[in-house]
């Protein structure tokens, strides 16, 4: 059992009627005596001197700057006497730090053992000898069959408010962060869509780094599917069918959701081949071309697959429409060309793949050492 107080000079205040007295020992620990009670009953001893039955809290607690930090609570159980006219004075401050003192001493010496007790009776205190008297008997049966069920119980239903309440914050600052979390998401999602329909609109397809010989050019542009940023990399320019002036072309295509996106190099990309009446260098000089050609590319991105090797997606006449899917449309030149092009890559990619393969291998040979 815990509790938690901030600020002890005004927990004083507000959690207790009462001063608060704490008891240092030389081993460096801190008992923490507060919050006294009366209870009910009164008793009379064999010399005639009549007690009340009174009680406090003791607690370990530690201090951190302005927190205090209290814990393991119990409840010391007492007898004080009554004055001339029957009436009984307050615990002070004094007298609750020598009771928990008394406490401390009587749990060292082997008493107070059992954990499940909150209340732990230490007798009454006799001036004659200056010691406390123990008359454990009676006033355990009392202890035991009033206050220890009544206290448990009322601690129970203050444990039982308590987690109401942090149950009920708990679940209201859940209920506000997925508010936050569903609106900054939907303005994250906004804003994307906002930036996709831009990029739409504007058909961007700009050259971004080019070659003397047209055979590693970049470009980025626009998918037209998704409207994320399309990359078209080592875009080259095979060669050309002199017959039917059908040129041939390879890029790796990609996509990424941002242009600032870091841009990964690696040997399962997407690559794409493709053959066309019409250089790609000049159909990026108008808006209309620049839209060709990112029909063409965008459609190269939704059909290859990284790793899948070289895929064939069309023969493309001189206005950059398509004439046919099928390699076989296009002259014999190119379809070697193709074939010639598709083999190499297949292995490399094996080649790499088996480098990964290998190193993975050593990876796990040198964990199982």
């Amino acid at each position: 059992m815990g509790l938690f107080r901030k600020k002890p000079k005004q927990t004083q205040k507000e959690e207790y009627d009462s001063p608060i007295a704490s008891v240092k020992f030389n081993d460096g620990s801190t008992i923490l005596a507060a919050n006294p009670q009366v209870t009910t009953r009164k008793v009379t001893h064999r010399d005639g001197r009549m007690y009340q039955i009174m009680m406090f809290d003791v607690s370990n607690y530690a201090k951190e700057g302005e927190t205090l930090y209290v814990s393991n609570m119990k409840k010391v159980v007492v007898e004080k006497e009554l004055n001339p006219d029957g009436t009984c004075d307050g615990l002070t401050k004094d007298e609750m730090r020598y009771y928990a003192t008394q406490y401390v001493d009587q749990v060292f010496s082997g008493l107070h053992q059992d954990p499940s007790k909150i209340c732990r009776y230490i007798g009454r205190y006799d001036p004659n000898s200056s010691k406390m008297i123990i008359s454990p008997t009676v006033q355990q049966n009392f202890i035991d069959s009033e206050l220890e069920p009544t206290i448990r119980a009322e601690l129970e239903a203050k444990y039982a408010e308590k987690r109401a309440i942090d149950e009920a914050r708990a679940a209201k600052e859940r209920e506000e962060f997925l508010a936050k979390a569903a609106q900054e998401n939907k303005a994250f999602l906004d804003r994307e869509a906002s930036m996709r329909q831009q990029r739409l609109a504007s058909g961007r397809f700009e050259l971004v780094r080019g070659s003397k010989d047209g055979r590693d050019d970049n470009y980025d542009g626009v998918d037209l599917i998704s409207g994320d940023v399309l990359r078209v990399r080592n875009l080259c320019k095979v060669g050309k069918d002199i017959e039917t002036n059908v040129y041939l072309y390879t890029a790796n295509v990609s996509t990424t959701h941002n242009e600032t996106d870091v841009e990964l190099l690696t040997a399962n990309e997407k690559v794409i081949a493709f053959a066309t009446k019409v250089k790609i260098d000049q159909l990026a000089q108008t808006p209309a071309g620049k839209r060709k050609a990112l029909e063409i590319f965008t459609k190269g991105n939704k059909e290859a697959e990284y790793g899948g090797g070289l895929k064939f997606i069309g023969n493309f006449d001189e206005n950059a429409e398509l004439i046919s899917e099928r390699l076989d449309s296009c002259p014999e030149s190119i379809q070697n060309s193709v074939a010639s092009i598709s083999q190499k890559i297949e292995v490399n990619q094996n080649r790499i793949n088996d480098s990964f393969r290998k190193a993975n291998q050593r990876s796990g040979e040198d964990r199982d050492r």
